[in-house]
């Protein structure tokens, strides 16, 4: 699992005392849900889902992300179909989201991360009995005022543009973002942008022949000093393709950052009415190569540079529309949002 799921709970629970346990779908989650004493006091939080095509290529990179050893990665490349199975795909990801639909049929109240991600769930989900599961949707939130009070660092270029994650993946599309940026110094010959979080193998090898000129890698940065980062900056990309619940736009927002992002993503429900800072790239839910570089989403430079464009020539009302924005998400109104959960378990 990603970080960004552990870093909300510690935020809403910093902030707050609840009483009642929340889980996330990962494994060490899973573990303490089936350990817990008071089946009662229980909301399980549900991000999105994984929606990876599969072939012998995509398969391999994907094994070979999560450590296999190279006579697997043989194995796959020979043996496993080289074109995908719907089917496959199908039960791939239902394994890789075991735990996800555990949650679902297990009677507690879940809360889904926005609508996207419901959207995700029941995709993958079809035949769950979806009447009868007791679901709300709460997006995430942010102490803003906390986050944004820390002194800005000194970034290099104008303007600065910042993207985020705590590890870079494919479907991340740091790729695109450092073109998108090679795009726009055509006309802002010092624009730069920063680039906060780890990359994995695939994405190293992706970017390696990329002109790196304007763009510069902090590597992965606590969380305490994330937003001297944001508040030095002057726009945010979040540019991956069904991102349920980015948590980084939150961050962005309370920093008063516009954020570029696709319509078909959960962003898109976290900037609210800016929808002049998205760009509709017409994608319906489906299954995805995310571990193929011969095989990307396509990406529209033109549109996007179109949006960036449009906020630079209006930067600070932008950015004024980005924290008003963010005051909506603050985290004592999604606190509140969760201290008044109906939770009745049906165990």
């Amino acid at each position: 699992m990603s970080q960004g799921p552990k870093v909300f709970i510690t935020r809403l629970l910093d902030r707050s005392s609840l009483d009642f346990k929340v889980f996330n779908p990962s494994l060490n989650d899973f573990r303490r849900f089936k350990k817990s004493k008071d089946q009662m006091k229980i909301v399980l939080r549900l991000d999105g889902v994984t929606y990876y095509r599969f072939n012998n290529i995509s398969f391999s990179n994907y094994l070979l992300l999560l450590g296999y050893n190279k006579i697997v990665i043989k194995l796959v490349l020979f043996f496993f179909p080289r074109r995908d199975f719907r089917i496959l795909n199908y039960a791939l990801n239902y394994y890789l989201n075991r735990i996800s639909y555990f949650f679902l049929k297990s009677g507690h109240k879940i809360v889904f991360q926005s609508s996207l991600s419901l959207e995700m769930h029941k995709f993958l989900f079809p035949r769950l009995d979806w009447i009868n599961v007791d679901y709300c949707i709460i997006h995430n939130g942010i102490d803003v005022q906390k986050f944004r009070s820390a002194e800005p660092l000194n970034l290099q270029g104008y303007p600065k543009l910042l993207i985020s994650a705590s590890k870079f993946r494919m479907n991340k599309r740091l790729f695109e973002a450092i073109n998108l940026i090679n795009v726009l110094k055509n006309e802002y010959s010092n624009i730069h942008l920063h680039v906060l979080g780890d990359l994995d193998n695939l994405v190293s090898e992706q970017i390696s022949n990329l002109d790196l000129s304007n763009t510069t890698f902090h590597g992965l940065v606590k969380v305490e000093d994330l937003s001297k980062f944001y508040l030095a900056c002057d726009l945010q990309l979040s540019l991956s393709i069904f991102d349920p619940c980015p948590n980084v736009v939150v961050e962005g927002l309370a920093c008063g950052l516009p954020v570029v992002t696709p319509k078909q993503s959960g962003a898109f429900e976290l900037i609210g009415s800016n929808t002049d800072w998205t760009v509709d790239e017409r994608l319906a839910f489906d299954f995805y190569y995310l571990h193929d570089k011969f095989n990307c989403i396509s990406f529209d430079y033109d549109a996007y540079s179109l949006v960036v464009k449009n906020i630079l020539i209006n930067l600070n009302y932008h950015k004024l529309n980005a924290s008003a924005r963010a005051m909506e998400l603050d985290i004592e109104i999604v606190a509140q949002k969760y201290y008044t959960l109906n939770i009745n378990a049906k165990n």
